[in-house]
Formats: structure tokens, sequence, C-alpha cells
């Protein structure tokens, strides 16, 4: 397996793991902890979102149109964002994959207007940082 597709199931897999700790209000790197085959890049993106979820909130929050709340978004798509706003911060992928994986996951996991509305607030977010 490619080094690009083992990152992509990673991210999948973090996802997973973020939103099952989202919908249980758990930590996601505790969630981690039992599960087979650790992954260092898993565990680093989900330690990543979990020591900064407000602040990714809060960042998301400031993005969004006027009139709209993070509550209105659903949760998975906020996970996806939170895994996108991590990556573009630790730049260690530029910036136009990180915004195609994100896409791909909310492809994936929501709807393609969900997919429509991440890339787009992501590559707003991008631009910011």
């Amino acid at each position: 397996m490619s080094n690009d597709s083992a990152r992509s199931e990673a991210r999948s897999t973090a996802l997973e793991f973020l939103y099952e700790a989202a919908i249980r209000e758990e930590a996601p790197t505790k969630l981690f902890e039992g599960a087979s085959g650790e992954d260092a890049f898993v565990l680093s993106l989900l330690e990543k979102v979990e020591n900064s979820s407000a602040d990714l909130e809060s960042l998301i929050e400031k993005n969004l149109s006027e009139g709209w709340a993070l509550s209105r978004i659903p949760a998975i798509d906020v996970q996806i964002l939170k895994l996108g706003i991590v990556e573009l911060q630790a730049a260690d992928a530029p910036a136009a994959v990180v915004l195609s994986e994100a896409t791909k996951l909310a492809y994936s996991y929501s709807t393609e207007e969900s997919a429509k509305f991440v890339n787009g607030l992501l590559a707003t977010i991008a631009n910011e940082l």
C-alpha cells in the first residue's frame, strides 16, 4: 500500500474515532487506546483534535456564513473540518491535498452538499492560516 493510500485510510480511521467520541462524549484517544493495529499517524491526528477542540470549533464558527452556527452543522462534518484544520495547521501535506482528502471523507461519510460545504469552508480557513 502506498504512503498516500495509507494516509487516506488513516484519516478515515481517525474520523471514525472522532465521530464516535463526539457521539459518546468521550476522548477520542481513550477510544483509540484499545484499538488493534494502532497507527502513529491516526493517534497524532486524534491527539491534535482532542487537545485543541475548543480552538478548532472557534475557528470554524468564525468562518461560518452569517446566520450559521456550529450547532447547525452535522456532527460528522464538524469532525471532518476539525481533522482538516489540524492537518492544515501541521503543514505536513499541501493544502490542496488536505482539502481533497477532507472532501473525499465528506462524500464517503456525509452528503454531496456537505462535501461542497467542507471544501469551501476549509479553503477559507486555509487562506487564513
